[in-house]
């Protein structure tokens, strides 16, 4: 009776949580901001969702380079309200069973109030890689977050008396390598990492035939969420653009995406990209003692250094976005659990500076954050800026814009795309030269009555200069022109 009056009180809690978390910091789609908020990659995630539930085909239509499944959820929250309200009910259930595994997690150590506590702070870790929302990483959270838990109780249970590894959670760990195959593969890094470890004590153990059935148990978890997008796409004939856009092209501009000296962003963000991560990288400096100096805890180390060391090498290469430091979350509850078997071997004193910073850091980090991020989204001229659009072009001429840089746009005239590289063809273009000729192939053929350029043109100026006239220019921040078709 106790335990399922606790249960209940934490998910309450739990939906409380999310709730408050994302009214907070989702500016994308938290009904307590306007839609000036509703920009970059969201919008783009949103409009294909919208289309996508009207009859369009992703990739084939409407094009991005991320999986089909950040598109499906945005889909799901589009047919659940006809607005962004949709999404945002999404985002807070899943948020909401994030946390709720993430308190699970520091129940295995903690009483109830002390692990609500620390549940708090993992919420805090979060804001500080929470780049406005509604992006790929926080869908795959309560899978990935479920997924720790279970093996964090296995650890628990394997550490009294060595014992088999429940296939089912490498049914889950298989079904988080799809999601994030169907999103960004790099989100499944610390889970594949998690997963071989286990694969590899089974095999020292001789576990033959539970080995076999994790084997089967994650290929069936994978295959179960993948095989539908893949079908669907090969029935709309679609598969190969499905591929190309939300792997192939990913893995061919993987370099783009890397830190190091020769990146100046880089290098002016590491200490806050480090702080981000610092769950999953102290984590993997906490497992390298644990492996070596305490043989009781030594698979459970080992576990989470193979996890930690797959997921850190990545983290710290990657430089663009803050948001990819997000699926470092689950690594926290693990950190401060693993701190804790630390009694005999670690100084209680450095071990409350170590928790200091893992309480105060997020604090730090995300006020330090908050106000970029804010100023990242907020683009309350685009919103004059349509307005003045819709003013300057024939109402029967505005379904036949396209928008060259801008995709928020598209939310803000209320239109749909009529070419499909819609979203950022300049700089998605220069990163792939098929890409690019599709680009160039699909403006030449000059569908669109007007094109609004916001930005760097140079990839299609030359035809915009020989098949369009300039009209306007808007002097809101950065540079926009609008173009009219010659032959109208």
């Amino acid at each position: 009776m106790r335990n399922n009056k606790e249960n209940i009180l934490s998910v309450i809690i739990c939906l409380a949580l999310g709730f408050l978390f994302c009214l907070k910091f989702s500016l994308s789609t938290s009904p307590a901001y306007g839609p000036s908020l509703l920009s970059h990659d969201a919008a783009i995630f949103y409009i294909i969702g919208k289309f996508w539930s009207q009859g369009v085909v992703p990739y084939l239509e409407l094009w991005d380079h991320k999986g089909p499944m950040i598109f499906f959820v945005n889909l799901l929250g589009y047919r659940l309200t006809g607005s962004t309200l949709g999404v945002f009910i999404i985002q807070c259930f899943s948020l909401s069973v994030s946390i709720f595994f993430v308190y699970r997690i520091f129940r295995l150590r903690f009483a109830s109030v002390s692990s609500w506590l620390f549940s708090i702070v993992s919420i805090l870790w979060l804001a500080c890689s929470y780049e406005g929302g509604d992006l790929t990483e926080e869908y795959l959270l309560p899978y990935l977050t479920a997924a720790f838990y279970l093996i964090a109780k296995w650890i628990d249970k394997y550490e009294q008396s060595p014992c088999d590894h429940n296939p089912w959670n490498a049914f889950l760990l298989g079904f988080v390598l799809a999601f994030s195959f169907l999103t960004r593969l790099t989100n499944a890094l610390g889970a594949c990492g998690a997963m071989l470890a286990i694969g590899l004590v089974l095999l020292k153990d001789q576990r033959w035939n539970n080995l076999f059935q994790n084997i089967l148990a994650f290929i069936g978890g994978f295959l179960v969420l993948a095989v539908p997008f893949v079908v669907y796409f090969y029935s709309q004939g679609a598969l190969n653009e499905f591929l190309f856009g939300s792997f192939i092209y990913n893995v061919s501009n993987m370099n783009a995406t890397s830190g190091g000296f020769s990146n100046q962003y880089w290098l002016r963000n590491i200490v806050p990209f480090s702080i981000m991560a610092i769950s999953c990288l102290g984590l993997f400096f906490v497992s390298i003692y644990m492996f070596f100096s305490n043989p009781k805890h030594r698979v459970g180390a080992f576990v989470w250094l193979l996890a930690t060391f797959f997921l850190g090498t990545w983290l710290f290469r990657s430089s663009l976005m803050s948001h990819y430091r997000t699926v470092a979350l689950p690594f926290f509850p693990i950190l401060v659990l693993e701190l804790y078997k630390l009694d005999r071997w670690f100084h209680p004193v450095l071990r409350a500076l170590v928790l200091s910073l893992l309480v105060f850091g997020p604090i730090f980090i995300t006020v330090r954050k908050w106000s970029s991020f804010v100023d990242y989204f907020d683009r309350p001229f685009a919103v004059e800026l349509a307005q003045q659009v819709k003013e300057d072009v024939p109402v029967e001429s505005l379904p036949d814009l396209i928008v060259y840089g801008d995709p928020q746009m598209y939310l803000l005239l209320d239109i749909k795309p009529i070419y499909r590289n819609f979203s950022f063809p300049g700089t998605q273009g220069t990163k792939h030269e098929k890409l690019k000729e599709d680009i160039r192939r699909e403006y030449s053929s000059c569908k669109a009555d007007y094109v609004l350029v916001s930005g760097d043109s140079s990839m299609i100026q030359d035809i915009l200069d020989s098949k369009y006239d300039l009209v306007k220019e808007y002097n809101y921040r950065g540079s926009y022109k609008l173009w009219k078709n010659k032959d109208m």
